[in-house]
């Protein structure tokens, strides 16, 4: 287990991993007695959906089932022209809140906190994604001063993953989204990435027939659980 810095700062909470290789050795009484000596607020842990074993020993030990993880990823495999309507962005003068509010919405860190904090994390992404720090490059649709979607991506070896995307609510069912990812599959093919990956919530089913719509596949469904010490301070 280990104490995760940027988020517990972040959110001002003590928050803390479990490592998926750690479930099996670990006991429930060393959980309770690490996080009462590390001030731990909460514990997350994730692990395949389909790892029986691994799930019913969290729920044993109290971890409380959040929501899926799911991995997407959609193959590349030659050249498309940059749409129309994106543009490569670096400034940070442009009103997201209305492209950040859906983030918010699906957010596994509603269990942990409230929807204000969660949503000055993703506007923190976001404008790190800008300087190329949280990823390396950001794409937007925009009207003006505002911001009609988003799509932030970052190369690691040859894939090119999605950090974030989102269009605003007002901008919805008009291609943006769509547009989004074409750029994102051309800054792929010229990094020499092989597939685009994303990660999204599996109680984000609108999210999910978007990327099924633009050719994704899912290639891994995980399970994101959360312990919480003092939900589980009378278990002994």
């Amino acid at each position: 287990m280990k104490i995760l810095p940027w988020d517990s700062d972040f959110f001002n909470l003590t928050i803390a991993q479990l490592e998926e290789q750690e479930i099996a050795p670990v006991k429930k009484e060393e959980i309770v007695q690490w996080a009462k000596d590390n001030h731990v607020d909460v514990i997350q842990c994730k692990c395949r959906k389909d790892d029986v074993v691994s799930v019913r020993k969290l729920e044993s030990m109290g971890f409380v089932f959040e929501d899926e993880r799911i991995t997407l990823r959609k193959k590349i495999s030659s050249s498309v022209a940059f749409p129309a309507g994106v543009e490569e962005w670096k400034e940070d003068f442009l009103d997201v809140d209305d492209c950040i509010a859906p983030l918010v919405e699906y957010s596994r860190y509603r269990g942990i906190t409230d929807s204000r904090k969660i949503h000055a994390f993703y506007h923190t992404w976001y404008r790190k994604a800008l300087k190329g720090e949280f990823d390396h490059i950001c794409y937007v649709c925009r009207d003006s001063n505002r911001c009609l979607g988003f799509i932030t991506l970052r190369i690691r070896e040859t894939a090119c993953f999605i950090g974030l995307i989102s269009v605003s609510a007002s901008a919805q069912r008009r291609g943006i989204g769509s547009l989004l990812i074409e750029a994102a599959a051309y800054y792929a093919f010229r990094q020499g990435a092989t597939e685009l990956t994303v990660v999204t919530e599996g109680k984000n089913k609108q999210a999910l027939r978007f990327y099924e719509k633009n050719a994704f596949e899912i290639i891994l469904t995980e399970a994101w659980y959360y312990y919480k010490p003092e939900k589980n301070a009378d278990s002994f």
